[in-house]
């Protein structure tokens, strides 16, 4: 008996869903060993040595003396170094704010701030999108579009 259209199709999508597991398997494996070098590598960074311009020891135990298994970037260990914060403002008075973005209904938001921000602090300057422009003087087109 010659199987029909309907048997041969649920061999293939058996086949199909048998490949589908393995590939989800891998995906999993491949998320737990994410997971675990980047616990490992963020242990690493925390304690990070200064490191030569030729190499950087790597160390294959932790304080406990346990394993400590990483991916190393090529790139190396970069510091970066922290800079202090401007101080947070104590009023909007006086102050040039523009409202700028394209969130979720910012035609109607940012009315509505700009009057909120005017009945507040009447000396403040509040700039619209609309008058900024979205170019600025360093548009990656080259030009402003204000």
């Amino acid at each position: 008996m010659k199987p029909d259209a309907n048997h041969r199709n649920y061999h293939f999508v058996c086949k199909e869903m048998h490949v589908l597991k393995q590939f989800l398997r891998w995906i999993a494996c491949l998320a737990v060993f994410m997971i675990f070098s980047s616990v490992a590598s963020s242990e690493l960074l925390l304690s990070a040595p200064s490191c030569d311009v030729q190499a950087c020891p790597i160390p294959t135990v932790n304080e406990s003396n346990q394993p400590v298994y990483a991916i190393v970037f090529p790139a190396g260990y970069h510091a970066v170094d922290m800079i202090s914060q401007a101080p947070r403002l104590d009023t909007l008075s006086g102050k040039k704010i523009a409202l700028v973005g394209g969130s979720f209904m910012a035609s109607i938001t940012h009315d509505e701030l700009k009057l909120c921000i005017q009945e507040n602090y009447p000396t403040a300057e509040v700039y619209m999108f609309q008058t900024v422009g979205s170019g600025g003087p360093y548009s990656v087109f080259g030009q402003s579009q204000q």
